[in-house]
């Protein structure tokens, strides 16, 4: 048998297993007991924003002060933070 024969035949069986596990992974049930939610939709779309948590850090009379408490779940946003000192003021220059 030629190499390039060999080389198909090894291609074809390789999309085949390839195939079957993309297939047998779509059926298995990852959480048992809880009902599969609808293509689209997450189970958590009619809960509201959840406050942006972790970020808030002061250190050093710094502060980083975030635009906005929450984000939009499943969406993406532009994140906005300025830099505080202790009496308020934004921060521009920083050493690197």
């Amino acid at each position: 048998m030629n190499p390039l024969a060999r080389l198909a035949g090894f291609g074809v069986v390789l999309g085949i297993v390839l195939a079957g596990a993309a297939f047998a992974g779509s059926r298995i049930d990852v959480h048992p007991g809880r009902p599969a939610a609808e293509p689209g939709m997450t189970a958590m779309t009619d809960m509201a924003p959840q406050p942006v948590r972790g970020l808030a850090v002061s250190d050093r009379g710094l502060t980083l002060e975030l635009a906005r408490a929450t984000a939009p779940r499943g969406r993406r946003f532009d994140l906005a933070f300025r830099i505080a000192d202790d009496r308020g003021r934004t921060v521009r220059d920083f050493d690197v």
